[in-house]
């Protein structure tokens, strides 16, 4: 499992980053995502840096090419857009909470649960889902915490899903 964070700035004569790169994850393709994009990345590279190599040479269809169990964010500076991406069958999941002038996200959902918070926000019917081995996929553990199935673009102050 690698956590690391990666800034990927493609201009060197700018301090500025192109990008951050958030990874939470296992790359299981890397062998063949570093001969597509040899021109970029070495053997030795890392999963993270394999994945920026990947946002950089096709940007959001790369989540596509990404095999294994894994979660990210992605900070575009140059776009200004938050994306938040994680794999759609892999069982990490990627937590996020929008609320007023912030988002927070985790792949669990305890770091998003603050004390103090009203436990009317639980939803009792996911948990039931979750007991009957019938979890709905509309809802969610706790109200207002949401995990996108596959990427999450926040741009502008508007989302799509």
């Amino acid at each position: 499992m690698e956590h690391w964070n990666r800034v990927a700035n493609e201009d060197r004569s700018s301090l500025a980053p192109v990008f951050v790169l958030i990874w939470d994850g296992r790359l299981d393709n890397r062998p063949e995502l570093i001969s597509k994009l040899r021109e970029q990345i070495g053997t030795d590279a890392s999963d993270a840096d394999v994945v920026a190599a990947c946002y950089r040479s096709w940007v959001l269809e790369c989540f596509a090419a990404l095999l294994g169990d894994w979660a990210l964010a992605i900070w575009d500076c140059t776009a200004r857009a938050l994306i938040l991406a994680k794999d759609f069958i892999g069982t990490r999941q990627l937590y996020y909470r929008v609320e007023r002038n912030q988002i927070t996200w985790s792949t669990v959902i305890e770091a998003l649960l603050r004390p103090g918070n009203d436990p009317s926000e639980f939803n009792f019917d996911y948990l039931a889902g979750c007991l009957s081995f019938l979890p709905a996929a509309e809802l969610n553990a706790v109200q207002r915490c949401f995990f996108p199935c596959r990427h999450l673009l926040l741009s502008a102050f508007k989302t799509d899903d």
